[in-house]
């Protein structure tokens, strides 16, 4: 199996990582954010403009893909 669809698999029955998935596509990574590394790409706010745009494109490039393969 795909390693993007096990992690889509993953996902919908973990919730956690689930909501996380979603906190990351809905742009609210950083709200109360303490991980220095988010504390600095909210520093940047062209590149978490840009991380985001792409994490959004691979997320629905997956699930166009899985969906393909799935029929």
């Amino acid at each position: 199996m795909e390693p993007i669809l096990c992690l889509a698999l993953a996902a919908v029955h973990d919730l956690q990582l689930l909501g996380k998935v979603h906190r990351i596509f809905s742009g609210s990574i950083t709200e109360g954010a303490q991980v220095p590394e988010l504390l600095w790409l909210q520093s940047q706010p062209e590149l978490l403009y840009l991380t985001l745009k792409a994490f959004r494109l691979a997320l629905k490039i997956s699930i166009d893909w899985a969906r393909q393969t799935s029929k």
